[in-house]
């Protein structure tokens, strides 16, 4: 059920029968996020969720136009203060890629604008044609561009350098440590679902995911596939929905 950035739909998870059949395929965007991001959500995506299992994890990369000179991070910050108010960003409001610019902009201290967009496709239209000049979203989405030349890859914000990319570093090895590495996907049910129906759902994905065409499947959308317990994925959960909101805090992003 799409609308609101995956908000309708997972509210709608949040208010079915915990039967184990009426399930919410999630991510960072619509629970992690939204919970600090969107104050007047009718309902908790944390605390109205139970942890079934992780299909796989997502991660972005910093890209720029390639018009713009710099060919590392250390470079954009520094052509970026040379020219205050000349350069922008944009990316899907709301979600992952949106706070990451923004906290970006902050913690380097630079007057880059952000554009909003209702979608990663015009953001990534936008920045191929040069009306903007700064973007992230997914590997699925750069990896191709990147390795036309039609967009240069600065960092990536995982854990580890991209396999595709081994010469673009990391956030981290850019010397910007602390911004959250990965979106992941993943499969919740409503609350209240019982603790044996979970854990039955848990191994039937766990058991699927290990298929060769669903690996495949996972590899074409530039996903990582990981295998979690219920419990270690709830704690991941958790554990990502304060990484988020301490990011949102510090990038002062604000949604009505």
């Amino acid at each position: 059920m799409a609308g609101a950035g995956g908000r309708t739909g997972a509210k709608a998870v949040a208010l079915a029968n915990p039967d184990g059949y009426t399930l919410l395929l999630g991510g960072t965007n619509p629970n992690a996020i939204a919970q600090s991001l969107y104050r007047k959500n009718d309902f908790e995506p944390v605390k109205d969720f139970a942890a079934v299992a992780v299909i796989g994890v997502d991660s972005n990369a910093l890209v720029v136009n390639p018009q713009v000179p710099a060919r590392t991070l250390a470079e954009l910050v520094q052509y970026a203060k040379a020219n205050p108010g000349k350069l922008s960003s944009g990316a899907t409001l709301g979600i992952g890629p949106h706070i990451s610019l923004e906290l970006f902009r902050v913690r380097t201290g630079t007057d880059i604008v952000f554009i909003p967009y209702k979608g990663a496709a015009p953001a990534v239209a936008d920045l191929l044609g040069g009306q903007i000049q700064i973007g992230m979203t997914s590997k699925a989405v750069l990896l191709p561009l990147i390795q036309e030349g039609r967009l240069r890859a600065l960092a990536v914000t995982s854990e580890a350098r991209w396999p595709e990319l081994p010469d673009v570093p990391t956030m981290a090895e850019s010397g910007f440590p602390g911004f959250p590495a990965y979106l992941w996907i993943g499969l919740l049910a409503p609350a209240k679902t019982p603790a044996a129906v979970i854990d039955r759902l848990n191994v039937a994905v766990n058991d699927g995911m290990k298929a060769p065409d669903a690996q495949a499947s996972i590899a074409r959308l530039g996903l990582e596939g990981r295998s979690m317990s219920p419990r270690e994925f709830a704690a991941k959960f958790a554990a990502e929905a304060r990484d988020w909101e301490a990011a949102v805090t510090e990038s002062g992003v604000k949604i009505d």
